[in-house]
């Protein structure tokens, strides 16, 4: 199922091609407008929580990866849920384990997963 051309000659990537970012863009923040979330106000893309662990080896120190998460919604200024996305070669259960570890380690109220939102 191609769509129609870019404007340069390509086609559109397959549905079931879409990126993360693709996911985000047209699934989670359309669902979100519509469920009454302030995009501008309450929602935040991209949020990082964490520099990443620091390791220790001898003498050498370094951090490991930071973690963020795809989406913070806020009421009233309070981080209240987050959402985690995948692209489609991941399974809804990968996001849900990530989304889990994150909220439970700085104490979100909720998680959802993208798939939730379709």
């Amino acid at each position: 199922m191609m769509g129609g051309p870019t404007g340069r000659g390509k086609p559109v990537s397959p549905a079931n091609d879409l990126s993360e970012r693709d996911v985000c863009t047209k699934f989670i923040a359309p669902a979100l407008a519509a469920a009454g979330w302030d995009l501008q106000t309450q929602v935040r893309e991209e949020v990082g929580f964490t520099k990443g662990r620091i390791i220790v080896r001898g003498r050498l120190v370094t951090r490991g990866k930071a973690k963020r998460a795809d989406y913070v919604l806020y009421y009233k200024h309070l981080p209240l849920a987050l959402i985690e996305a995948k692209d489609q070669s991941h399974a809804v259960g990968d996001g849900m384990q990530q989304a889990l570890a994150y909220a439970l380690r700085d104490q979100f109220k909720a998680i959802l997963s993208e798939a939730l939102l379709r």
